[in-house]
C-alpha cells in the first residue's frame, strides 16, 4: 500500500517549521534535481520568514545544478556545519545513512522529514510523506500553498527543476495531469525553463565518454527482459568523474527495446557497487531494491552491493526473479 500524504502530516510539518528559527536542511548523497531543487526552494522560503536556514549536502552541489538560486550557499564540509540548531529537515530521503550524517549528531534537535519515496518510513518527529507525489518538489509546493506563500521566480525555478528532474522532463509514468498543472503554475510564476533545460540536458565530454563505455558493455539477462552495464572505479578515476555526475546514464540501457528492467552498476570502491535500477510498469524495482537492502520508487530505485561484478549481477538476477517473475 502506498503512503498517502494526509492533512495531519502536512499540518504537523508546517507547524514544526513555523516554530523553528535555526534550521539545517539535509539532502541525500549523489544529489539529483529533486533533492537540490527542493532544498534550495525550501531554504529561500524559510529565509523570507526571517529564519536562519542552511543546506548540507555531503558531496556538495554538482556543477550541472550550480545554476539553482542559492546553490552557492550549500555546505559540504562538516567543519562548516552550524552549531546552534533547533530543527533539522531531511528532504527527499528516508534513511539517515543516505544524508552522509549520523542521526546521533542531532539528538537534541527536532527532526522533520519530507519525502516521496515509497520505502520511507518517516525518520522525523514530524513527517510529511506521500509516495504518490511525483517529486519531493511537489510536496514543497503543497507546503507553500498551505502557508499561502507567494512563489517568485527563483523559488519557481528550483521547484520546476525538482519536478522536471524526477519525471524525466515529464516523460516518465509519474507525469500526471497534476504534475503538468504544477509545472504550468511554476512557469507562470517565473520559472526559467530555458535555464533548467540548458543545464540539465547539457553533457560534459567526460559524461559522453562514460556513456560510450556503458553502451559498449551493454549486456542482457532474464531472457532479454533485463539489461545492464557497468563502470569501474578505474573508469571514473581515468575520466575524472564523480558518481554524482552519472545521473541519467541508466536510462540508456532502459531504452533498449523489449527491456523491462535496466541496471547500471558503478564501482565506487573495489568490490562495492552502487546499483541504479529503472523499469517499465508493471515491474517494481523498488521491491527488488528493498530485497537487496535499498529502496526507491516503482520504476526508479537503487541499492549497494558487495562482491565482484559477476556476483552482483547474480544477486540482482535472483532478486528480480524472486520479487517480480515469481509473483
Amino acid at each position: 500500500m502506498s503512503k498517502m500524504a494526509n492533512d495531519n502530516g502536512l499540518c504537523q510539518v508546517a507547524a514544526a517549521l513555523q516554530k523553528a528559527s535555526r534550521l539545517l536542511l539535509l539532502g541525500h548523497v549523489s544529489p539529483d534535481g529533486d533533492s537540490l531543487g527542493s532544498l534550495t526552494a525550501l531554504r529561500q522560503i524559510l529565509l523570507r520568514q526571517g529564519k536562519a536556514a542552511h543546506i548540507f549536502v555531503a558531496e556538495g552541489c554538482p556543477a550541472r545544478y550550480q545554476f539553482l538560486p542559492g546553490s552557492d550557499s550549500i555546505i559540504s564540509d562538516l567543519a562548516d556545519l552550524p552549531t546552534r540548531l533547533d530543527t533539522v529537515v531531511v528532504l527527499d530521503c528516508g534513511e539517515w545513512d543516505r544524508t552522509g550524517l549520523e542521526a546521533e549528531r542531532f539528538q537534541q534537535q527536532l527532526v522533520v522529514n519530507i519525502d516521496h519515496h515509497r520505502t520511507s518510513q518517516g525518520l522525523g518527529h514530524a513527517n510529511y510523506l506521500d509516495s504518490d507525489a511525483a517529486a519531493t518538489g511537489m510536496l514543497i509546493l503543497k507546503l507553500c500553498d498551505y502557508w499561502q506563500v507567494e512563489i517568485d521566480g527563483p523559488v519557481a525555478t528550483c521547484l520546476y527543476t525538482a519536478i522536471a528532474g524526477d519525471t524525466g522532463f515529464f516523460q516518465h509514468s509519474n507525469t500526471t495531469a497534476v504534475v503538468h498543472e504544477a509545472a504550468a503554475r511554476l512557469l507562470a510564476a517565473g520559472a526559467n525553463q530555458a535555464l533548467v533545460v540548458e543545464n540539465l540536458q547539457s553533457k560534459t565530454p567526460a559524461f559522453l565518454q562514460a556513456l560510450n563505455l556503458v553502451l559498449k558493455r551493454l549486456s542482457s539477462f532474464l531472457g532479454g527482459k533485463g539489461a545492464y552495464s557497468f563502470l569501474t572505479a578505474a573508469d571514473l578515476q581515468r575520466l575524472g568523474l564523480h558518481r554524482s555526475e552519472l545521473e541519467g546514464l541508466v536510462d540508456y540501457p532502459r531504452s533498449l527495446m523489449g527491456v523491462q528492467l535496466a541496471a547500471l552498476l558503478v564501482e565506487i570502491e573495489p568490490g562495492k557497487f552502487k546499483v541504479s535500477l529503472r523499469s517499465r510498469a508493471p515491474w517494481d524495482v523498488s521491491a527488488v531494491a528493498a530485497t537487496l537492502g535499498g529502496g526507491g520508487h516503482s520504476q526508479a530505485a537503487g541499492c549497494t552491493l558487495l562482491g565482484t561484478l559477476e556476483e552482483c549481477i547474480e544477486r540482482l538476477t535472483a532478486a528480480t526473479v524472486e520479487v517480480v517473475l515469481l509473483q
